[in-house]
């Protein structure tokens, strides 16, 4: 899957097959009970009979079951993980949303999860489902809206990667840190409270996703609003602006409305002129200041994403950047070196 499966991991590797011979040993009462670390990446014969041994091993904290032939049926026997705190599923392809809503509400502390790849977003609600109480509900008939709904019951969850499959939808969730939605085709952004908040994000992968339409991209900027005082990590690399039902509704400016949202702090109301209605993004940077709107962010990857040279400027706002990736961009024509060095960048590193 390329970079999609460069996904975070760990855990204590078990070899063997599990639905082999020795996989009798997690009937109950077996040592397998205390197990609290499994992983079976790249066990491609491991299917939905070996699912329901593993959901013999209720001790389990993390398991990685990526790229693995379990199915949407395999998943309901992971019910009784209910210790879970780690999952990585990627590369389902046929674990679809109904799947993923049958099984998420069953593992409540749930903090890392890995669907990347994989069958989720296929199926969405109907647009006529009311939606949950507290919150307006994801639009739309499609991509991925009973997962996301689903996903907004995991009170703890802390890393979501949904990288390369079909939804549709930025949840901007709280409380997430680790969001990763590279490569795929985004329509709008989800408040599940209701409208833009303060967020904890600390990292936002969108490298080679898809915008759809100015209302997307505006919800993207005010995201990166929400999440400026905690990002450490923002890839914009490759990000593109792509029309809705016409071809003229694209955003070509969409890298640099997120990178002006950057330097603009959130101010609890999305501003005078509200999220996505000012200056063109040229203009931008002549007009709001230079406070660290983004202290902590230390990467940066605008890599063959449309900006404009002047646009670096508005980089004063991260004093922490240490590494800035601008390859196929206008970023190293005179014009963006002068921004940059306006930028005041002492702790780049590598550029």
């Amino acid at each position: 899957m390329g970079s999609a499966a460069a996904a975070a991991g760990g855990g204590r590797a078990m070899s063997g097959g599990v639905g082999g011979p020795s996989a009798s040993s997690a009937a109950p009462g077996s040592p397998l009970e205390s197990l609290e670390s499994l992983e079976l990446r790249g066990c491609v014969r491991l299917g939905d009979e070996a699912a329901a041994l593993l959901g013999r091993l209720t001790g389990l904290r993390s398991l990685d079951i990526s790229e693995t032939a379990i199915r949407g049926g395999g998943l309901a026997a992971l019910t009784t993980l209910r210790r879970l705190t780690r999952l990585a599923a990627g590369g389902l392809q046929t674990a679809g949303d109904e799947a993923w809503c049958g099984l998420l509400p069953a593992l409540p502390q749930l903090s890392h999860l890995e669907l990347w790849g994989g069958g989720a977003g296929g199926a969405g609600r109907a647009a006529s489902a009311d939606p949950p109480a507290g919150g307006s509900g994801p639009g739309g008939a499609s991509g991925g809206e009973d997962l996301l709904l689903a996903l907004a019951c995991l009170g703890e969850l802390r890393h979501l990667s949904l990288a390369w499959t079909g939804v549709r939808t930025l949840p901007a969730f709280p409380g997430l840190q680790v969001l990763d939605l590279r490569h795929c085709r985004l329509s709008e952004v989800w408040w599940p409270t209701g409208g833009p908040g303060r967020l904890a994000l600390r990292q936002l992968l969108l490298a080679g996703a898809e915008v759809e339409g100015p209302a997307a991209a505006a919800g993207i900027a005010q995201l990166v609003r929400c999440s400026a005082p905690t990002l450490e990590l923002l890839d914009l690399s490759r990000l593109v602006a792509v029309g809705g039902h016409r071809s003229s509704d694209a955003d070509p400016w969409v890298a640099s409305r997120v990178l002006a949202a950057l330097a603009d702090p959130w101010d609890g109301d999305g501003g005078a002129d509200g999220p996505g209605t000012g200056p063109a993004p040229e203009e931008e940077g002549q007009e709001r200041g230079a406070a660290a709107a983004a202290p902590r962010l230390t990467c940066l990857d605008l890599s063959h994403a449309v900006v404009q040279p002047g646009d670096l400027v508005l980089l004063q706002c991260a004093p922490a950047l240490r590494r800035l990736s601008a390859a196929g961009t206008r970023g190293g024509c005179p014009e963006g070196a002068e921004a940059l060095a306006a930028a005041g960048l002492h702790r780049l590193q590598r550029l």
